[in-house]
């Protein structure tokens, strides 16, 4: 297996892990020591980041995707009676999402440079 095709992988499984948490009941979203918006913000980082590198050619359409299906998530959490998805949410993981697509974006273009 390529290193490309593990990345994918991996990113598509990060993608299906923050959908499950995203939408599943309150009592089953991991719990860390670190504060609520800096988890989403590091969750989305860490997702767009290995997209990004999974996908060098297709940056707008990684952004369009990471970002788009966090919209969407938030709005799902609107379904379940024990979540709720604000604007303020959405944009920490938005800009999360974001710096990890810009770096993993300038690691492409470094590695491919030299």
């Amino acid at each position: 297996m390529t290193t490309t095709n593990i990345l994918r992988l991996l990113a598509w499984l990060l993608l299906v892990g923050l959908v499950v948490v995203t939408v599943a009941p309150i009592e089953f979203r991991p719990i860390t020591p670190l504060p609520v918006q800096v988890e989403r913000a590091f969750a989305l980082l860490l997702i767009g980041l290995v997209f990004a590198l999974a996908y060098p050619r297709h940056i707008l359409l990684v952004t369009a995707l990471v970002i788009g299906a966090t919209a969407l998530l938030e709005v799902a959490q609107v379904l379940e009676p024990s979540r709720h998805g604000r604007l303020v949410d959405f944009a920490v993981k938005a800009i999360g999402a974001a710096a990890g697509i810009l770096a993993g974006h300038l690691i492409n273009r470094v590695r491919h440079r030299g």
